[in-house]
Parts: structure tokens; sequence; C-alpha cells
């Protein structure tokens, strides 16, 4: 995505903490390693949806960091927000995000095409994955 100054990251930041979207994921010393957030999802109408996006600084990827805190969120959206279905969008490629979706058991539900203008103009494709709230609580 395009860059952005510390100054509008953290103003950004601080927008989606206020509107209580977003999770800040630290270790017990503190340091912020990544982050995952919730909003209404837009590719569904008039259903009890949401759609989840994450990320996580390179170094921690891999160590169960993420795992946890997309459990947690699941967990939240589908028990305490009754949510019925749980979205999320990964740019076509990114397998180690589609690991992590289909390790939670999300599905793979197909490729929107030419999705996503992001940094250098590079136009990204999205793969779209859900998990239902009756297939979580399998």
């Amino acid at each position: 995505m395009p860059p952005v100054t510390k100054d509008e990251g953290l103003d950004e930041f601080k927008q989606l903490i206020k509107e209580g979207t977003m999770n800040v994921i630290s270790l017990k010393e503190g340091a912020m390693i990544g982050m995952i957030d919730s909003y209404p999802d837009a590719l569904r109408y008039n259903v009890n949806s949401e759609m989840i996006s994450y990320n996580m600084n390179e170094q921690y990827v891999g160590k169960g960091y993420m795992q946890e805190a997309l459990q947690g969120m699941i967990d939240h959206l589908f028990r305490r927000e009754g949510k019925a279905v749980i979205s999320a969008r990964v740019f076509k490629g990114n397998d180690i995000s589609k690991h992590l979706l289909e390790k939670a058991g999300f599905t793979h539900e197909g490729t929107l095409r030419h999705c996503v203008k992001g940094n250098g103009d590079i136009i990204h494709d999205d793969w779209i994955f859900s998990l239902m709230k009756e297939e979580y609580n399998q």
C-alpha cells in the first residue's frame, strides 16, 4: 500500500482505536508486533457479517502470535457480537496468510481480480475467504 508518514499512520491508528475496531498485538515487553481489526463486510448485503484485516511485523511471522490473535477475534465476533459470517481478503500469492486463514477454518471462496491498486501502481488480485458461525462451532 502507499507509504504514509509517521504522523499520518499514527492519526489513522488512533482513529481506528477510537472506533473500537483496532486491536494491538504485543509481547510482554510491550513491543507492538502486529494489529488485527474488523469492520463491516462491504461484499455482503444485509447479512450480519464482519470482515477482518491483520498485519504482522515480519520478524514475528510464523511464531503463532497471529494465530492466537485471529482465534480471539473470531471468538469475539461470533460469541460476543453475534456475527453470522466473518470474511477476510488476502492479496493473491500471500500463502502465509492463506494458510493462517485455512488453519482457522476459513474457506477460500474465490478470487476478486484486479482489486486493489497498491504502492507503485501495482494492481493486486484478492483471495476471498469466509467462516460461517456454524462452521466455527463444530
